[in-house]
């Protein structure tokens, strides 16, 4: 995978070959602010909308940014309309350890699945996740 953005809160890279791009939470994001979160969202959906991606992992293993309702709701409408964009295919996440990270995530896609028609899956491997992918 090529590496097309990284910075102290998350890493993009983009397999051409098979259409995967891949986004990767920091650690780092647990000192992150809304506006600023709201801003790497932003960043993904340009990114997403440059690449054409079929099939997206979300790495947010290291996500320690617990994202309230509003922030949720904020990151959806900025997040899905890239996915539909492209016409994305599927979209992996691995989840964080900690329960009210991954419920943040979770509650996310919760919110997003009435929204789009591409398939949906969480993962704790990313082996796995990469499989299901391809």
């Amino acid at each position: 995978m090529t590496t097309l953005y990284k910075n102290k809160y998350q890493i993009i890279k983009f397999c051409d070959d098979n259409k995967i791009m891949c986004f990767e939470w920091l650690q780092s994001t647990k000192k992150i602010t809304d506006a600023h979160f709201l801003k790497e969202a932003n960043l993904i959906a340009k990114t997403i909308k440059k690449v054409s991606p079929k099939k997206i992992i979300v790495k947010s293993e290291n996500l320690m940014y617990p994202l309230s309702p509003n922030i949720q709701k904020k990151f959806d409408d900025i997040i899905l309309p890239a996915y539909i964009d492209v016409n994305l295919e599927k979209l992996a996440f691995i989840m964080p350890q900690g329960l009210f990270e991954k419920l943040s995530i979770e509650q996310t896609i919760d919110i997003s699945k009435q929204k789009h028609t591409f398939d949906t899956k969480f993962f704790s491997d990313e082996i796995f996740a990469l499989e299901w992918l391809s």
